[in-house]
């Protein structure tokens, strides 16, 4: 069994033996540097003032959202809970109170 994986690994190391090294065509690179030269530099685009303020509006609506959603929950505490808040808060603290995630037992 070991001596055909031997005989397997020295036949294929062996199997580029008579191979040409792959060379370009002799052209290839002042193709390449015709290409470049000729390349055209990139359009502008011009951006229209509607464009721009839609762009604002919508920077300035996720904005004030966010601020209302940060704001809205600083503002509630934790002491504000409800009863169906509070019981499932302390039903998960039960069950999780000894929950190891590194115990493989």
């Amino acid at each position: 069994m070991n001596e055909d994986k031997d005989r397997w690994v020295e036949r294929i190391m062996s199997s580029h033996e008579g191979m040409r090294r792959a060379t370009p065509r002799p052209d290839l690179f002042d193709s390449i540097m015709e290409g470049i030269d000729a390349a055209q530099p990139p359009s502008v685009s011009i951006v229209s003032m509607r464009q721009w303020v839609i762009g604002i509006a919508a920077a300035v609506v996720l904005l004030v959202l966010n601020s209302a959603v940060v704001f809205t929950s600083f503002a509630t505490d934790s002491s504000s809970l409800g009863e169906a808040d509070t019981r499932e808060y302390a039903y998960s603290e039960f069950f999780m109170r000894d929950y190891n995630i590194y115990d493989y037992e």
